[in-house]
C-alpha cells in the first residue's frame, strides 16, 4: 500500500508541475504558481476530478490508520511518506490535519490527554509544525508585492487568518438579508446527488467564498458562515450543539481501544483546529472517503497471505519427496 501511495505522489507532483507551468503572471516560486493556478480553476468552475489529486489525502489517512492501530515502524513510515506529499504539495492544510491527527493519536497512546502533561510531551512537534507551517506562507503565496520585513509578512498573514475571520463573520451577521435564496452550502453533499438524480435542481455556490475588505481583503469567515446563512442563527446553534455532542461520542470511543474510532477522531481534530477559519465539520465527503479508505483497508487486511503464495500441483507432493 505504501509502494501505491508514494507511486500516486509523484503522479501527483507531475501534474502540479503542469499545472504551475500553464500560469503566466506569478513571479513567486513554483507552490505559488500552482496554488494560483488551483484557485483560479475553482473560480472558473474548471475543478475535475482526477485521481492523482487525492494521493496526498490518501497518505495522510494511511498515516493516521496505520499509528491507531499500532506505533511501529511501518506506521512512521506511513507518516514520512504523508510528511513529505504534505511538503511537496506546498498545502498548509494537509500539514495541519497530518501534524493534528498524529499528536492526537500518540497522546490518547500514551494517555497524556490532560493539558499540562499534553503540552509538555507535544511541544517539540507543535514547534515544529508553527515553523514549517509559518515558513510554507512564503512558498505557496506569492508575496514579491508586499513589503516589510520576513516578520512583518508573517505577522500580518497571522493577523488575516485569526482577526480577519471574526471580523467577516461579523459584516455576515450585519448583513444577514444579503444572503438570502443563496444556494446551501452545508448540505451541498447530498444536494449535489439529489441534483445528479434529478430529484431537486440545485445550483452549487462557489467553490471559493467572496472577498470582503475589513478593511484588509478576506475571505475567511469561520466555523458559523455557512451554518448561519443556511439555516439562520437559532438553527445554527442548535447544529453546533450537534456537532459537539457527536465530536464527543467519538472522543469516547477513541478511548475504547477502537482502531477505527481512533483514526476517525484523529482526523477530526483538524476540523477543531479550522473553527477560527472555516467549516470543516460539515463536510460530508471526507468522512465518507476516510471511511471507505479504513473499509478498503480492512478488507484488504482480512485477505489470507497464502492467496499470493506458489502453490504445488495437486498430487506433486512436497520438494522432499519429488527428490
Amino acid at each position: 500500500m505504501l509502494s501505491l501511495l508514494a507511486t500516486g505522489l509523484v503522479i501527483g507532483v507531475k501534474s502540479a508541475i503542469a499545472l504551475a507551468g500553464g500560469i503566466s503572471g506569478v513571479n513567486g516560486l513554483f507552490f505559488a504558481a500552482a496554488r494560483q493556478a488551483m484557485v483560479e480553476n475553482a473560480n472558473a468552475g474548471r475543478d475535475s476530478f482526477q485521481v492523482s489529486n487525492y494521493f496526498g489525502t490518501w497518505t495522510i489517512f494511511a498515516a493516521a490508520l496505520f499509528l491507531s492501530d499500532s506505533l511501529d515502524h511501518l506506521a512512521w513510515m506511513a507518516a514520512g511518506l504523508a510528511f513529505v506529499s504534505c511538503l511537496l504539495s506546498g498545502g498548509r492544510t494537509g500539514l495541519l490535519s497530518l501534524f493534528s491527527a498524529v499528536i492526537c493519536i500518540v497522546l490518547i497512546k500514551k494517555h497524556c490527554e490532560r493539558f499540562g502533561k499534553a503540552l509538555r510531551f507535544a511541544r517539540w512537534p507543535i514547534i515544529a509544525f508553527v515553523l514549517l507551517f509559518g515558513g510554507m506562507v512564503f512558498l505557496n503565496k506569492n508575496i514579491n508585492s508586499g513589503s516589510g520585513s520576513i516578520i512583518g509578512l508573517a505577522g500580518r498573514f497571522v493577523v488575516e487568518y485569526i482577526v480577519g475571520g471574526v471580523t467577516a463573520l461579523d459584516r455576515v451577521l450585519t448583513h444577514l438579508g444579503d444572503y438570502r435564496g443563496a444556494s446551501n452550502h452545508t448540505l451541498e453533499f447530498f444536494l449535489r446527488i439529489a441534483s445528479a438524480l434529478k430529484i431537486i435542481s440545485y445550483s452549487p455556490p462557489p467553490t471559493l467564498d467572496e472577498w470582503i475588505n475589513v478593511p484588509f481583503p478576506t475571505n475567511v469567515y469561520t466555523y458559523y458562515r455557512y451554518i448561519v446563512t443556511d439555516f439562520g442563527i437559532p438553527i445554527a446553534i442548535v447544529l453546533t450543539g450537534l456537532v459537539g455532542f457527536l465530536h464527543s461520542l467519538l472522543f469516547r470511543k477513541a478511548h475504547t481501544g477502537s482502531v477505527i474510532g481512533l483514526y476517525l477522531f484523529s482526523l477530526t481534530m483538524f476540523s477543531v483546529l479550522m473553527v477560527i477559519f472555516d467549516d470543516a465539520y460539515w463536510r460530508f465527503g471526507n468522512y465518507l472517503a476516510a471511511f471507505t479508505f479504513a473499509a478498503l483497508y480492512s478488507v484488504a487486511q482480512s485477505v489470507p497471505s497464502s492467496l499470493f503464495r506458489p502453490h504445488l500441483e495437486l498430487g506433486s507432493g512436497s520438494p522432499e519427496q519429488a527428490e
